[in-house]
């Protein structure tokens, strides 16, 4: 077991049993995690906000980013391994992002992000989704198959399930 997986296990059992908002109607916020390093993927998810009707204050995005490297091409909060505590607390950046409830929480980053993956165990909402292929941990309530390279393929998709899924403005 790595170091970073110990920090995590740690700010999960901290973070357990956060219940989801659980509402239904029109969706009013959504969360977006992100992977830091390629600006093209910002693009497409505030195209998506626009095309949904949510204000700035409607969505909240945090970049997962790898360590010492600190918030290089966006100016949304960002969090890295070096963020968690041995202790399990966790930055006030993503402790802000936890402390929300979501109607909608969005991870668009690689299969293999550990913190992106804890952000979205323990985050409350009532629809989780993201790119996973093989979700053995059943973190996201929809997947949905695309490459990181191509964020415009999932925010289309995403825009055909959200008012299916009894959110609509």
């Amino acid at each position: 077991m790595k170091i970073e997986d110990i920090k995590i296990a740690f700010a999960r059992k901290k973070f357990q049993g956060s219940a989801p908002a659980v509402t239904e109607g029109r969706l009013k916020k959504m969360g977006i995690i992100l992977e830091a390093g390629n600006d093209d993927l910002l693009h497409p998810f505030l195209e998506l906000m626009e095309d949904l009707k949510l204000s700035e204050e409607d969505i909240q995005i945090i970049i997962c980013r790898k360590a010492g490297v600190k918030n290089d091409l966006f100016e949304y909060p960002s969090i890295s391994i070096k963020d968690l505590s041995w202790k399990g607390n966790i930055s006030e950046e993503a402790l802000a992002f936890l402390s929300s409830s979501y109607e909608v929480l969005i991870s668009f980053t690689a299969e293999g992000n550990k913190l992106a993956d804890f952000l979205v165990e323990v985050g409350r909402a009532d629809l989780k989704a993201g790119r996973k292929k093989a979700d053995k941990n059943a973190i996201f309530d929809l997947n949905i198959s695309a490459e990181l390279s191509e964020p415009e393929v999932f925010t289309r998709e995403l825009k055909k399930y959200i008012p299916i899924l009894k959110y609509s403005n």
